[in-house]
């Protein structure tokens, strides 16, 4: 979350009242162990939230992830400020500007700063993001397929993930859960079945593998994405 002044602050216990605007819009996944520490956040501060801030907007992203986000602020039992999830800068823009001057003549430099950083973060690891956009695609390449559809050599194609923090196990194995949370939302599927379509020998491997990579067991995800759906 950040805090548009003239810097950015962390929040203090005598931080004056003010507003948050979160720019979620390219969130690809939604990781249930975040709500978790959301609400664990916001319960330890309750009163400090309270005092200092006025209102919460989301721009939230599409598809599944922007429908859990929604979901979530819903079914939160007690806020301690105005919530707002949106769809755009421009609705965001809005309805902090009722409270904060600041934001009535709002300028799209913010938002275009926001775009700018973000295509940065990007352009840092265009290995690891075509090869992500390979595997969803398809998860049965091997390193030596993944490298010769990305025109590099096996070794090549490892030296550059190693130095962008990830390996092609690690793209792999991320791209086995994207596909299974796919299915745990979208199908009525046992876990077992779903566990064999991700390439896993067994029900236990898979369970060890999504709670690694989500901090959640299958059931739990998809019990809590079906809550985050039934409350739109």
């Amino acid at each position: 979350m950040y805090r548009y002044r003239k810097s950015i602050r962390t929040l203090e216990s005598n931080a004056s009242p003010h507003v948050f605007l979160v720019d979620a819009r390219r969130v690809e996944s939604i990781d249930p162990s975040a709500f978790t520490a959301f609400l664990s956040y916001v319960e330890e501060r309750f009163e400090q939230l309270r005092r200092s801030v006025k209102r919460l907007v989301m721009v939230r992203p599409g598809g599944l992830p922007g429908a859990a986000i929604s979901g979530f602020f819903e079914v939160m039992h007690r806020r301690p400020y105005r919530v707002l999830v949106v769809e755009s800068p421009n609705d965001a823009f809005r309805w902090l500007g009722e409270v904060e001057p600041m934001f009535r003549n709002y300028d799209w430099e913010w938002v275009a700063e926001l775009d700018r950083v973000f295509g940065g973060a990007l352009s840092e690891t265009p290995t690891a993001s075509a090869l992500r956009d390979l595997l969803d695609r398809d998860r049965t390449h091997s390193v030596e397929d993944a490298a010769m559809a990305l025109a590099f050599t096996p070794r090549t194609l490892q030296r550059r993930l190693n130095d962008e923090g990830t390996s092609f196990r690690q793209e792999l194995q991320a791209a086995r859960i994207r596909s299974a949370q796919k299915l745990l939302v979208e199908s009525d599927l046992p876990i077992k079945c779903i566990a064999l379509d991700a390439g896993c020998s067994s029900v236990q491997h898979f369970g060890s593998l999504f709670r690694r990579l989500t901090g959640q067991t299958p059931v739990a995800w998809r019990r809590l994405q079906r809550v985050a759906w039934a409350a739109r």
